[in-house]
C-alpha cells in the first residue's frame, strides 16, 4: 500500500476539502466523513488540485478529488463514463471542479513481481485503450499540431537550463536528437497519462484496477507509451514482453520510429514539474534524460529493471 500523510483534524476538513467537494457530499446525501486522509503528499489549499481518501461512518470508503477547472472535471468524468472500462473505479458524483469517486482497497502492484505475460496482458491492455472508439467531434477539439509540441518542448528544455538543471549543451543536444525523430502528424486517442505499478491495485476479491485516473484524456498514444516507460521500471525483456501485447492491438511501429522524441518530451516535462513542486525523487526524470543525452538511448531500449 502507499504510505500516506496523516489524517486532518476535524475542524480543518471544510476548509481544506473546499467548497466544490463539501457540496458534492452534501448533494450525494452523505453527512461530512467520519476521517479525512490527503492522498497527495504536494502542498494543496482548499481551491487547488487535490486527492483525499474519505472514511464514512456506516464504514463506506470514497475518493474525492478537486480538479484544476470544472471544465477539467467535466472532460474526465465524460470520458471515463464514455468508456466505461471495467478495471477503472466508478465516478460515484461530479460538483464544479470535484469528483468523488469508488476507493479501491487493496495492495499495489509489484511491479518487479510481473511475469511475461503479465506484462504481455498490460500492454494489450494499453493499446486497447489507446484504440478505443471516441467521437470524431471530441477528438477533434482536443486536436493539437506537431509545431505546438515541439514548441512546449523548447520551452521545458530552455526553463530547465534557466534554472541551472541543464547546461546548454546538454539543452542543445536534445533539441538536436529530438529533430532527428520528431514526427510528421500526430494521432490521437484515450490515453492514461500515468500507467504504472503504482496506479495498478489488486482489490481485496482479487480484481484489478487502473486508480489515480484523473490524467484520462485525449491525447498521443506514443507520448502515453513514453510516459509509462519513465514511470515503470523494466528490464529490455520485459519492455518487450510489453510491446509484444501492445502490438497484438496496435501498431507498435509508431512510436518506435519516434520513440527518442517522445522520450526527451516526456522527460523535459517531467523534470520540470517536479522540480518545481519539489517532489520526491525530483531528480529521476532529469538522471533519465542525461541518460539518453550520453547514450543516445530512449527509454523504449534503457535497461530499468526494479529488482
Amino acid at each position: 500500500m502507499k504510505s500516506m500523510p496523516k489524517r486532518i483534524a476535524a475542524e480543518h476538513w471544510a476548509e481544506v476539502l473546499g467548497r466544490d467537494l463539501c457540496e458534492l457530499l452534501d448533494s450525494a446525501d452523505r453527512s461530512l466523513p467520519v476521517e479525512v486522509t490527503p492522498i497527495t503528499t504536494l502542498h494543496s489549499s482548499g481551491n487547488a488540485p487535490s486527492s483525499f481518501l474519505l472514511r464514512f461512518a456506516d464504514g463506506t470508503l470514497l475518493k474525492g478529488k478537486r480538479l484544476p477547472s470544472t471544465s477539467a472535471a467535466n472532460d474526465l468524468t465524460s470520458l471515463l463514463r464514455l468508456l466505461d472500462c471495467q478495471q477503472f473505479p466508478d465516478v460515484i458524483g461530479q460538483n464544479a471542479s470535484a469528483v468523488l469517486f469508488e476507493w479501491i482497497e487493496g495492495d499495489v502492484l509489484e511491479g518487479c513481481m510481473c511475469e511475461e505475460q503479465d506484462l504481455k496482458e498490460w500492454g494489450r491492455f494499453h493499446a486497447k485503450l489507446h484504440s478505443r472508439a471516441i467521437p470524431v467531434e471530441l477528438v477533434e477539439s482536443k486536436r493539437i499540431e506537431v509545431s505546438r509540441v515541439w514548441q512546449q518542448l523548447c520551452a521545458d528544455l530552455r526553463s530547465l537550463c534557466e534554472e541551472g538543471l541543464l547546461e546548454r549543451r546538454e539543452k542543445e543536444r536534445a533539441l538536436n536528437l529530438s529533430r532527428k525523430q520528431i514526427p510528421e502528424v500526430l494521432e490521437f486517442g484515450t490515453i492514461h497519462g500515468d500507467l504504472c505499478p503504482e496506479n495498478i491495485v489488486v482489490s481485496r476479491s482479487g480484481r484489478v484496477f487502473v486508480v489515480d485516473n484523473e490524467t484520462v484524456r485525449i491525447g498521443v498514444p506514443e507520448f502515453d507509451l513514453a510516459r509509462t516507460w519513465y514511470r515503470w521500471p523494466m528490464s529490455r525483456s520485459e519492455r518487450e514482453a510489453y510491446m509484444a501485447g501492445y502490438s497484438e492491438v496496435r501498431r507498435r511501429v509508431d512510436f518506435e520510429d519516434c520513440s527518442l522524441f517522445w522520450s526527451i518530451r516526456v522527460l523535459a516535462e517531467a523534470s520540470l514539474f517536479r522540480w518545481s513542486r519539489r517532489t520526491k525523487r525530483a531528480d529521476l526524470p532529469l538522471t533519465l534524460l542525461r541518460s539518453i543525452l550520453n547514450r543516445n538511448e530512449d527509454l523504449l531500449h534503457t535497461d530499468r529493471s526494479c529488482c
